[in-house]
């Protein structure tokens, strides 16, 4: 299903941007893609515990990209993108969460991420193993 998502226009324009950006970057956008939207101090905790060394210019160049949008203490993937992962969550009868956390774990292995932690309300999700 992922190397058919890829296949789209939108998230190949993503992943050629991605492509071209460092790991701390990346590691931020696949966070937000994760998550689709996250509140701001879970994302922080989700960032500094995957090793993104200098947040503030991170989320600036994703929110200058386009890549994220920022809201009263929230953070989302920008909206072309929620509307491709919710088109694709309709066809295979999925939620826009399930759809973009399966692509963020794909991208996370295509960009050879070695470390990322991804919260989910409660858990930590910590290189795919689930914490308490």
């Amino acid at each position: 299903m992922y190397s058919r998502l890829i296949e789209l226009k939108e998230v190949r324009e993503l992943v050629r941007t991605l492509a071209k950006l460092g790991d701390d970057e990346v590691k931020a956008a696949l966070i937000i893609l994760y998550n689709v939207s996250i509140g701001e101090i879970l994302f922080l905790k989700a960032l500094r515990a995957s090793g993104v060394k200098n947040v503030g210019q991170t989320l600036s160049t994703l929110k200058d990209l386009g890549i994220i949008e920022v809201g009263r203490g929230t953070y989302s993937l920008a909206r072309k993108y929620r509307e491709v992962l919710s088109k694709v969550a309709r066809e295979k009868n999925k939620t826009v969460p399930e759809v973009g956390a399966g692509l963020a774990r794909y991208l996370k292995e295509k960009f050879r991420i070695d470390h990322i932690v991804w919260f989910e309300s409660t858990e930590v999700v910590l290189d795919g193993r689930r914490r308490s």
